[in-house]
């Protein structure tokens, strides 16, 4: 059946081509773009769809976020949000929360809360395994923060894990002690163990069953195309085995974890739904919680992890662990993204990747760094001659840039704190993501930030790193489509590309750059088919 959508602004993202009248589909493929006049004639018996005025884009792209994490989220987990997001001020509140969640959903399976953030309550600091065991000493509970970087543990879940003493030490990772005993407080590598809670059969059994809340959530924000930047197996046979039912209708990007191995490709059935994406590597931690690496020490450090003065963070994985780990990934013929937040981290990265002995080659592919937040410009310049491409968090931006500037990175950094202008720039195709659930799955908001540039608290951090609204669209649409290897299938309104769309009530290119995040979402289509409506929400 085809349809010919007209009546409304078409911004096509194609450059070639940027504006159009009316576009007709066929099935699941945009036909032919142009005039009304040309597209009627084409359209035959077509059904017409009148877009009242309103705006059509191609559906937007989740650059890079974690699709199962952010659906347990809203389906399986404890909500620790804290204000203004959610509703913890304190550890008080925290508790009471947990209390509430342990009572409503008895057992003994370990439970999870997340999105806490120990910077957002009145303590200034993550819950203790004594704050936990006042919610149960029968049952293990972990508290992961907004940055899933850090984590609480209660004494049942260290007990379970063997965590008794300071024998517990982890390379890339850090635990506190107190008189020789662990406090519950764990950073990166060495949260392994109650990470794993987050593949425990009844969360993803609960996940499995909301999954159409879970995609709903990203619809209604134009997205189309969704990332799991980390995925495991499990999650993502479970993932795949629901889109392959037909109850899925994101495509999504799969991006597995190396563990030892290069992961084998998914060898979906439908691999235009299911796609392969490059294999993730996590070299660094979070700025806001003084793990990611710098170059030069925190602004501020934490005040209650105390650290000494010079303390600048640590790398997950060193250089001499990282070369082989590329070497096989290049050799393998498939793609890398790296997660980098720290300076120094992208200059351990750069330095190794130069280094390959599968450079040439390596240099072919789409490789992605993921956040890049504190990137230098002698950094993007070597970005730009290696051909890899970052994926900027402006969402950062707006959350949390008077804390950068204020406490973790200090005046002169913040200023720069992810700066999509110096990749614009030099030409280099870059991306925008929200790191969902870090913060919320949300396209628009990504392109104001990358825009205004303006904190919570009302400051202008780097006027210098502002771009223009169209080359921001692009970072959620045709750049994001290009980092995956995509730009043939998705990410412009163009003939011969999947009919993934997006109506929007109003143009981001015409209103008030402060209020594109306002704007909302009035039509979704994946593949041609109408997938949800701001009139009729699906399920």
């Amino acid at each position: 059946m085809k349809k010919v959508l007209v009546n409304g602004t078409i911004i096509t993202m194609d450059d070639a081509s940027p504006r159009a009248e009316a576009v007709l589909l066929e099935g699941d493929t945009i036909v032919a773009v142009g005039s009304r006049v040309e597209m009627t004639a084409l359209a035959g018996d077509a059904e017409v769809v009148d877009l009242h005025g309103k705006t059509l884009l191609p559906g937007f792209i989740d650059a890079h976020g974690h699709f199962t994490l952010q659906g347990m989220a809203i389906c399986s987990f404890a909500d620790a949000r804290c204000a203004p997001l959610g509703k913890i001020a304190s550890i008080e509140d925290l508790i009471a929360e947990l209390k509430r969640y342990d009572a409503e959903h008895p057992g003994t399976e370990p439970f999870v809360a997340l999105n806490f953030d120990d910077t957002l309550v009145r303590e200034y600091r993550m819950p203790s395994a004594a704050d936990l065991d006042r919610v149960s000493t029968e049952r293990a509970i972990c508290v992961l923060h907004s940055s899933v970087h850090m984590a609480s543990a209660n004494t049942k879940a260290m007990t379970d894990a063997g965590i008794v003493d300071e024998t517990y030490q982890v390379p890339g990772g850090t635990v506190y002690f107190k008189n020789g005993k662990p406090t519950g407080i764990f950073e990166e590598n060495a949260m392994a163990p109650f990470m794993a809670y987050l593949g425990m059969p009844g969360a993803i059994q609960q996940f499995e069953q909301g999954i159409a809340k879970a995609a709903d959530s990203y619809f209604a924000k134009g997205v189309t195309t969704v990332c799991e930047g980390a995925g495991d197996n499990a999650n993502i046979q479970m993932v795949m085995r629901k889109s392959e039912e037909g109850e899925l209708k994101l495509r999504m990007i799969m991006c597995p974890l190396i563990y030892g191995d290069v992961p084998e490709k998914m060898g979906a059935s439908n691999p235009e739904q299911m796609i392969d994406g490059p294999v993730k590597l996590v070299m660094d931690g979070s700025i806001q919680i003084n793990t990611a690496a710098l170059s030069e020490p925190y602004y501020k450090q934490h005040p209650t992890r105390k650290k000494p003065d010079d303390y600048r963070g640590f790398l997950r994985i060193t250089p001499e662990e990282l070369k082989p780990m590329l070497e096989k990934i290049v050799d393998a013929r498939r793609n890398f993204a790296i997660h980098c937040n720290g300076d120094w981290t992208i200059d351990a990265i750069l330095d190794t990747f130069a280094s390959l002995e599968n450079f040439e080659q390596a240099k072919c592919g789409r490789n992605l760094l993921i956040h890049c937040q504190t990137v230098r410009e002698d950094q993007l310049d070597r970005i730009k001659q290696y051909n890899l491409l970052p994926s900027f968090f402006p969402e950062h931006i707006f959350v949390y840039g008077d804390r950068h500037y204020e406490t973790f990175l200090g005046p002169d950094r913040a200023e720069r704190i992810n700066p999509v202008g110096s990749a614009l720039k030099r030409d280099i195709i870059y991306s925008l993501h929200n790191d969902a659930p870090v913060t919320p799955c949300h396209p628009l908001s990504l392109v104001k930030h990358a825009v205004c540039r303006t904190t919570s608290g009302g400051r202008v951090l780097g006027e210098a790193y502002k771009i223009p609204v169209y080359d921001a669209l692009k970072g959620v649409t045709i750049n994001a489509a290009y980092q995956y290897g995509l730009e043939k299938m998705l990410g412009s309104i163009v003939a011969g590309k999947k009919a993934d769309l997006v109506l929007l009530n109003e143009n981001p290119l015409t209103c008030a750059p402060e209020t594109i995040r306002d704007i909302t979402v009035s039509r979704v289509w994946a593949g041609g088919e109408p997938v949800w409506s701001e009139a009729v929400p699906q399920a």
